[in-house]
């Protein structure tokens, strides 16, 4: 059977001031119709750089120094520019992982799929407004008709991946990668997603790579999996051999690290927490450092098909955080996560309700008042992408809160920087670059040493390790948590990755169409929810081992190696 999609030998490199740097080195695999392959590694193993060089995207800086790529019979590095935009989003869909560099901020959504459709010939003009709103319905949006007409900043970060998602496979191409295409998403629509892909594979045919730092997701989705490390194969395999007995000392870090792959009992749990709780518990008893009351906050919606309507995205949400406690706001996209958050950061306005620190109203703080308060409050965001200057270097990112603060003399505040970068896993060369030149999951760290450089008395965490690989995750984790028992730290910890929230937080709210149906201590919420709702985020959690149930797709042998190899 003639292969969908075949890369033989590649290797890739990038132009830097420091000269040419291997990023992808001799990486082979073949992929048939309805296979799907997850292709997992740290951040910067070259697995972005791979997805890229498949549907010629690579940047002006890279250059392919061996190697040969072929989809649908298309030899793709020989191929000219336009003919390449002509199999894009016909014969090969792209979910590229940062969907706010990857949409027009100056079209709508809806706009934008049925440019999609009427480009490749899929629609006529008359129908493709209704069938883009069945794509975004399709995808798990929520009031599909009313989003078409909105541009991609009213959408959430969530929202605004799954419309890169159904921009991707409008066409039912023959390929389609998924660059960490759910990294962004709540469980339940990320299960939704994977089983939109899943059923292209079975009835469609389509072929599958993802991109992914979820090993959970691997597990549970693909038939193969490949491992890279600095660029190379370090093990390649069929899903159910590599789960159940990998080999390579990467793969089994990799696995070790994943939080939905993690089984722990209940007692090794509280047993592995003891530090974190310990700051909580003898906080709980004091007053809050931040009380949320009565939090209410309406936007106005446009509409491609009717009146402007209201939206109440959060309604009458409360809770306290203590003085070195955490505190997890978990929901699908859109339940009004970020909306919280942004409102006790101080971004956005309540429409009613209060947010106090330390008994002030936050909203009633002078110009003084609310300068402390930013000193004491910092927030991660979710995109890290657009919340760095692109033409800054790193460690003047790192050190701007120094700067603003007036903390230190210049040589201190670059001494820092190199602490904190160090501090995120994150190494002393990255200094002098720019956030263009680092992989998704190096620039989410650097935007975490910037949020802690003043060493504030609340972080807020907007999904803010959801861009990290499992092995990074884990030691930002734990960095956060030495810096709450060391600092007393306090955390609003706003996440889809309740296998993450389980490992960090004490006490969790789960937010359903703007409203906390269920608030609890977190072993308590996870042991015995309350809600339908909640049982169905918990089911839906990635990593239950399905894939080691399901048949396995291959019809040829899949190689196993330790060095490099070839996944067939």
């Amino acid at each position: 059977m003639t292969a969908v999609v075949e890369v033989e030998g590649l290797s890739i490199s990038y132009r830097t001031e420091r000269g040419l740097t291997e990023a992808v080195s001799d990486v082979s695999f073949r992929l048939q119709a309805g296979q799907t392959l997850a292709v997992v590694g740290g951040s910067g193993s070259g697995k972005s750089s791979t997805a890229h060089a498949i549907v010629g995207l690579l940047p002006e800086n890279a250059v392919v120094t061996s190697g040969r790529i072929t989809v649908a019979g298309h030899e793709v590095l020989r191929l000219s520019e336009r003919r390449l935009a002509r199999i894009r989003g016909s014969v090969v869909g792209l979910v590229p992982q940062d969907p706010t560099v990857s949409l027009d901020p100056v079209q709508t959504v809806g706009r934008q799929i049925v440019e999609a459709l009427i480009v490749h010939g899929r629609q006529h003009r008359r129908v493709a407004r209704a069938e883009a709103v069945r794509i975004l319905e399709r995808v798990g949006i929520d009031q599909p008709a009313v989003r078409f007409g909105q541009y991609p900043h009213e959408l959430s970060g969530g929202q605004r991946q799954r419309v890169l998602i159904g921009i991707a496979t409008a066409c039912e191409p023959q390929l389609v990668i998924a660059d960490e295409a759910t990294s962004g998403l709540d469980v339940t629509v990320q299960k939704r997603v994977l089983d939109q892909l899943e059923t292209l594979a079975a009835e469609q045919g389509t072929a599958v790579v993802l991109i992914t730092h979820d090993l959970g997701v691997a597990a549970d989705r693909s038939d193969a999996i490949l491992v890279l490390d600095h660029g190379r194969i370090v093990e390649a395999g069929a899903t159910p051999e590599v789960v159940r007995n990998p080999q390579h000392a990467v793969t089994r870090r990799l696995f070790d690290s994943a939080p939905s792959l993690a089984v722990r009992s209940a007692a090794d749990r509280v047993e592995d927490r003891p530090s974190r709780n310990s700051v909580a518990a003898e906080a709980h008893d004091r007053p809050p450092l931040i009380a949320v009351r009565d939090l209410r906050k309406e936007f106005t919606l446009s509409s491609a098909f009717g009146p402007k309507q209201r939206l109440l995205a959060v309604d009458g949400v409360d809770f306290r955080i203590p003085a070195g406690g955490t505190f997890a706001l978990v929901g699908e996209s859109g339940s009004g996560k970020s909306t919280t958050a942004r409102i006790v950061a101080g971004f956005e306005k309540p429409t009613w309700g209060t947010v106090s620190v330390d008994g002030e109203i936050v909203s009633d703080l002078g110009a003084a008042g609310r300068r402390t308060f930013r000193s004491r409050v910092q927030f991660v965001h979710q995109n890290p992408f657009a919340s760095l200057d692109p033409s800054f270097r790193v460690e003047d990112i790192v050190a701007e809160p120094l700067r603003s603060f007036r903390v230190g003399t210049p040589s201190d505040r670059k001494e820092r920087a190199v602490e904190l970068l160090a501090a995120v896993g994150l190494s002393a060369d990255l200094a002098r670059r720019r956030p263009a030149e680092l992989s998704g999951g190096q620039r989410q760290r650097v935007a975490i040493a910037r949020a802690l450089a003043i060493e504030p008395e609340l972080v807020i965490l907007d999904e803010a390790v959801s861009a990290l690989d499992v092995v990074v995750q884990r030691e930002v984790l734990d960095l956060l948590a030495e810096l709450r028992e060391r600092l007393g730290v306090a955390y609003l910890f706003i996440s889809h990755d309740l296998a993450v929230v389980r490992l960090v937080a004490d006490t969790v709210g789960v937010l359903q169409h703007g409203r906390l149906v269920e608030q609890g201590a977190v072993e308590r919420v996870f042991e015995a929810p309350e809600t339908d709702y909640t049982r169905e985020l918990l089911a839906a959690i990635p990593g239950t081992g399905s894939t080691l149930r399901r048949p396995l797709l291959l019809p040829t042998t899949t190689t196993t190696t330790t060095t490099k190899g070839t996944a067939q």
